[in-house]
């Protein structure tokens, strides 16, 4: 139900876009990166007796997590609209490779992710040949676990909000066709495993294709 919500979501997020401007070009993409995957285990707050930091005659609390930390691949694939100079409207569905996760406090757990996003680009032209642009992205990330206990193993999966941040260079290769290079900051959401909750994110240094129809 949710994934279909999402698609219908997506579809009236092109056609709006695409409804703003005459002269409305659409474009697929294709992008392969490396992506820094990290799952954090919310553990609460405890007061930090070391630093012996004060306010207000308080010590300050810090937030401690058992964290870790896995680098994948991700591939996505994109289906957009260019609808004014500076702006670009797309769906995008990215596949994360499955990232090994050990902790400290808890059973070692294989994520695998598989995002579906909104995304909104601003493409800054100032030269011919290059094209710096920022956006971002909202979203649901599909999230496979796979939890090892001692001798057995549990599987569990989530849906969840996700957000992202854009950062990249595009560069003109030709009228039609453009090689997109750049970072991708994600936050892949929140779940919880026996009651503890744990958030997950992700960097991404990516390349790819962009043709426009």
């Amino acid at each position: 139900m949710i994934k279909k919500g999402l698609l219908a979501f997506s579809l009236l997020f092109l056609f709006s876009a695409a409804a703003f401007s005459d002269t409305a070009r659409p474009y697929i993409g294709f992008k392969g990166a490396v992506s820094f995957i990290e799952s954090n285990f919310d553990l609460g707050y405890y007061y930090d007796y070391h630093r012996r930091h004060y306010y207000n005659n308080y010590y300050y609390e810090d937030r401690y997590y058992d964290k870790s930390t896995d680098t994948v691949f991700a591939g996505s694939a994109a289906l957009g609209v260019k609808v004014l100079k500076y702006t670009r409207f797309e769906v995008e569905y990215t596949h994360r490779t499955e990232a090994k996760q050990s902790y400290r406090w808890f059973p070692d757990i294989k994520q695998e992710f598989d995002s579906f996003m909104a995304n909104v680009f601003f493409d800054l032209d100032m030269t011919p040949s290059f094209v710096p642009y920022m956006g971002f992205g909202l979203g649901l990330t599909h999230v496979e676990d796979k939890i090892f206990y001692t001798g057995t193993k549990k599987q569990k999966s989530d849906d969840c909000f996700s957000a992202s941040i854009d950062f990249g260079i595009s560069f003109v290769l030709t009228k039609h066709l453009n090689l997109d290079v750049g970072c991708r900051v994600i936050y892949l959401g929140a779940s919880d495993i026996e009651y503890e909750d744990y958030y997950m994110y992700a960097v991404d240094l990516y390349s790819g294709l962009r043709l426009t129809i």
